[in-house]
């Protein structure tokens, strides 16, 4: 679910269904409208593109409660688009944002390292650390383990995104000594407890994304 939309209280949400969970071009999304009245009126079902490079297409569907919209991505980019349902007696938007990118993940991988520690592939599954050992790094390297030259920092993300308990505070440092030039994705312990961690990597075209893992610090 997208969650509720604008100010309005009621529990009508937008619904996605994704064809398919690997994220390459072709595949679509459908979203339609979750327990929401059943209305045939086409005016109130209203469908914006606030912007398109021609990332996405958009097909309208008239289905047995009202209508869906099927997105189907087509080229690496950007695109945000609006939902809207206004009946009279309530009223839904929804923005939705889409970037769109060829799944790099046979071209890098990440790894990572406890404090100053080796460095480690990471290869899935939750991690866990100790308050006194302050902090874990990330980096993206090559399938073969080879380090990448992108110190570009808007290439870089890593964010913990549930709870906000201040478990963490993260930050993303360009490395440019040494023969480095690479970013690392910095996480400092703020206390012991546990969080959701993402972390993403894009070098303009192709983008690596590991699931979202839980990062226990004890102490």
């Amino acid at each position: 679910s997208l969650g509720a939309g604008g100010a309005n209280p009621d529990p009508q949400t937008y619904t996605y269904l994704m064809g398919s969970n690997t994220g390459t071009l072709g595949d679509a999304m459908k979203f339609f409208l979750n327990n929401g009245p059943t209305d045939s009126d086409e005016s109130h079902w209203k469908y914006q593109v606030l912007s398109n490079d021609g990332s996405i297409e958009t097909k309208k569907t008239k289905e047995s409660n009202g209508y869906s919209y099927t997105v189907t991505f087509k080229k690496n980019g950007h695109a945000k688009v609006r939902l809207s349902y206004d009946n009279g007696e309530f009223s839904l938007t929804q923005d939705v944002n889409f970037d769109v990118y060829l799944d790099g993940s046979g071209k890098w991988k990440f790894q990572y390292r406890i404090n100053s520690g080796s460095w480690k592939d990471y290869t899935g599954g939750n991690l866990t650390a100790k308050l006194s050992d302050k902090n874990i790094n990330f980096r993206v390297v090559t399938t073969s383990g080879s380090t990448i030259s992108d110190i570009n920092e808007s290439h870089y993300r890593i964010y913990d995104w549930w709870p906000d308990a201040h478990v963490i505070e993260t930050s993303v440092n360009p490395q440019t000594t040494s023969g480095n030039n690479w970013c690392i994705m910095w996480v400092l312990f703020q206390k012991a407890d546990y969080t959701f961690v993402e972390l993403s990597y894009t070098d303009g075209t192709y983008m690596i994304a590991c699931e979202h893992f839980r990062l226990t610090v004890t102490n």
